[in-house]
């Protein structure tokens, strides 16, 4: 049989099926198609009229059927479901499926421009830190130009927002506090935290109250330190000088009546521990 006629017969033989409905066994006869391109872009396009979003980005017995049984790549089939969660509105789902695809810079631009900021101002920190924490233990995080001062400063800040937390405890019970190269990472983060990039007001506001939430980790090292009984609290942990915090407030890019009291409250304890 010539090699056009076993095209047409496996073209109407897929028309058939998806008049029925039956639309995984037409990518099954559409796998059959000898030419590579041509196999590949009626798979993908009947994945993308037929492929159905769930509440999360776990794959269906339909999806699991043609992975498993009839070896479509599963990235084909994240692809279609991002390209569907698009059209949807639903960015969250887009970026789930971007990164289960292996579209890294994809996943990392959606939570960059449209999920990061108001997660942050929401204090809602699981997805976001998921989503990061899976494209940060990626070995191709690297091919993500802007990933050291985007994504990375919104993953370093819900670490240190976690730390923190930790830190409130531990002194709410009179436990050990660790504050090793704990200044490190905030003189880090307040250095990115203005090259943070901004697409809209929000974006702005969220900028804004990260910043004053790392000059509140600034304080909060300083009062440590300062205090008669910090050496106890501390333990065994680095003594990190307090003169060390004062200069990461005028990097930090909080609004300028903010920034003046914040570093007017710590130049007056900076002041009053040489007296």
């Amino acid at each position: 049989m010539p090699v056009a006629l076993r095209a047409s017969l496996h073209a109407n033989f897929v028309s058939q099926l998806l008049a029925m409905r039956l639309w995984t066994w037409a990518i099954f006869v559409a796998l059959h198609l000898e030419n590579k391109c041509m196999r590949e872009k009626v798979v993908r396009d009947i994945l993308l009229r037929y492929c159905t979003l769930g509440e999360t980005s776990d794959l269906n017995e339909d999806d699991l059927f043609l992975i498993d049984t009839l070896q479509v790549p599963r990235e084909w089939v994240h692809e279609s479901k991002a390209i569907c969660a698009r059209s949807c509105g639903n960015r969250l789902l887009e970026a789930e499926h971007c990164l289960c695809a292996g579209g890294l810079v994809e996943s990392h631009d959606l939570i960059v421009r449209h999920l990061a900021s108001r997660a942050i101002i929401n204090n809602d920190f699981d997805v976001l830190r998921e989503l990061l924490e899976s494209i940060a233990t990626s070995d191709r995080c690297f091919t993500i130009g802007n990933w050291d001062t985007a994504g990375r400063v919104y993953l370093d800040y819900i670490c240190l927002s976690d730390r923190l937390h930790q830190i409130s405890q531990a002194i709410g019970g009179s436990g050990h506090v660790d504050l090793t190269d704990l200044d490190a990472c905030v003189s880090s983060l307040s250095n990115r935290l203005s090259q943070l990039p901004v697409y809209c007001s929000l974006d702005r506001f969220c900028q804004a109250e990260m910043a004053k939430k790392c000059a509140n980790y600034a304080k909060l090292i300083a009062t440590l330190l300062d205090s008669p009984g910090t050496k106890d609290i501390l333990g065994d942990s680095m003594r990190v000088p307090a003169d060390r915090l004062m200069p990461y407030l005028s990097v930090l890019p909080m609004p300028e009546d903010h920034c003046l009291l914040e570093l007017s409250a710590m130049t007056q304890k900076f002041v009053a521990s040489l007296a």
